[in-house]
């Protein structure tokens, strides 16, 4: 009950948190039948919430014995679904309680139930999959040499593909492979080798749904790359914005690419990787964008556009307050304690999303009690209950709006002042262009397909 209720309150919550939630691959997930979820773990807790309320299975989860300490953790997370493990960097005495359960796991999976493992054992928000934990794999294998062929374990393995989890109204894109039959593992006598064939077919499906990178150098890059050159591909391959499938397709293109670029032209890519670094230190000490840079060499910043946003404006003004005053309290207490209070990043999405929840739940709660009393008409009442959240995004979209704004005023300033920067900084940027546009020529002429 407390499950369901919760899916559903964090279900609403990412209709907010995240700018677009899209899954693809959804039909490959078993609708029915033991299956274990094997996904990579980028965003800490909000990734098994992302996937929990993303597909129709009910899920348990595997979560870090630590948690479990306290007399209220072990009643309450046990109604969450949620199955202690431990793992020897945290306590290796209590290594020994595995046992009970892995015996918990397979009886769960033997009464046709759901289980979701981060078999990269750490959460850490990088374009990238990390070797896997054997886990997995191992509590697959034993559940159907446990029960055998009453035991159909299937693995399905997920894809989360974030822009940034850390940050308010970003996209999040799923992408779920072709699930793996455990039963085609268990061809051996040797236990050794069937763990580590199944837990190398877990990587290799993970590695095919995410965009993976190999250091941090490459991850700049393919940044660099999105920013500069992403709406230009996308506009020329007749791609929709809206379309994350393609959108993430096109990312892992790109990485292909700077891979290559890497491997095959080691001395030019490390030149661009400094160019391109420099390129973005200069718009940020100018606190210019790229888009606006893009959009002065396209001839799209002028007096007159400007005048017109001044306008939108002036008009939208009195509804971002209205927004601001409605919205203001718990969405700032909610982001300061995730930047303020969490101190490791790969927390800081997921304290502020289900933060978030709590604090606006709270609030809007109160806000519909105290209203009651304000208002003689029920639809009058339900009418100003509705325009809270509506109004707050309308508060967001505006403050986004108005940041905009201003780096146009900075470009329009920098046009009348230092016309030879902004002259040389659109230069640079047709220049890193014309070098990604180069490496794409060399990397389709050379590689199949």
């Amino acid at each position: 009950m407390l499950y369901s209720i919760l899916r559903l309150l964090l279900k609403i919550t990412f209709q907010f948190f995240f700018k677009r939630l899209r899954i693809t691959g959804k039909d490959q997930i078993p609708e029915q039948g033991p299956v274990i979820i094997c996904a990579n773990h980028p965003g800490s807790f909000l990734d098994p919430i992302v996937i929990a309320t993303s597909i129709n299975r009910k899920l348990y989860f595997l979560a870090k014995g630590e948690v479990f300490r306290s007399s209220f953790a072990k009643w309450m997370l046990p109604k969450l679904n949620m199955i202690p493990v431990y793992r020897k960097q945290d306590n290796p005495e209590l290594m020994h309680k595995n046992e009970e359960t892995f015996e918990q796991c397979y009886e769960h999976l033997n009464n046709g139930g759901a289980i979701i493992i981060f078999p990269e054992g750490v959460s850490v928000t990088e374009w990238k999959v990390k070797p896997l934990k054997t886990g997995a794999a191992r509590i697959a294998l034993g559940a159907v040499n446990k029960y055998g062929t009453a035991c159909p374990v299937k693995i399905s393995c997920i894809g989360i593909n974030y822009d940034d989890p850390h940050t308010f109204r970003k996209d999040a894109f799923l992408s779920v492979a072709t699930p793996i039959d455990v039963a085609d593992y268990v061809n051996s006598t040797n236990d050794k080798e069937q763990v580590k064939a199944l837990t190398d077919e877990i990587a290799k499906r993970l590695t095919e749904q995410v965009v993976h990178v190999r250091d941090d150098q490459e991850e700049q890059v393919v940044c660099a790359i999105e920013r500069l050159y992403k709406g230009e591909l996308l506009l020329r391959m007749g791609v929709s914005t809206a379309d994350l499938s393609q959108q993430w397709q096109l990312t892992q293109r790109i990485s292909e690419i700077v891979a290559w670029y890497k491997d095959h032209e080691p001395q030019r890519f490390s030149g661009f990787a400094t160019a391109v670094s420099s390129y973005f230190w200069k718009l940020e000490q100018l606190r210019l964008s790229d888009k606006a840079i893009r959009a002065t060499a396209e001839g799209r910043v002028s007096a007159r556009r400007y005048m017109l946003e001044w306008l939108f404006i002036l008009i939208g003004f009195p509804f971002y307050v209205y927004g601001l005053l409605h919205n203001y309290l718990p969405f700032f207490t909610a982001t300061y304690i995730a930047d303020k209070k969490v101190k490791q990043r790969e927390f800081k999405g997921a304290v502020g999303a289900a933060g978030g929840m709590f604090l606006f739940l709270i609030w809007y709660s109160v806000a519909a009690w105290l209203s009651n009393f304000y208002f003689d008409s029920f639809w009058w009442w339900l009418l100003y209950l509705v325009s809270w959240p509506i109004s707050g995004m309308w508060a967001w979209y505006y403050y986004r709006s108005i940041r905009a704004h201003g780096k146009k005023w900075i470009i329009l300033s920098v046009l009348r002042k230092r016309k030879q920067l902004l002259q040389e900084l659109i230069a640079q940027r047709e220049e890193l262009l014309n070098e990604i546009k180069t490496a794409e020529r060399q990397f389709n002429d050379r590689t199949p397909g």
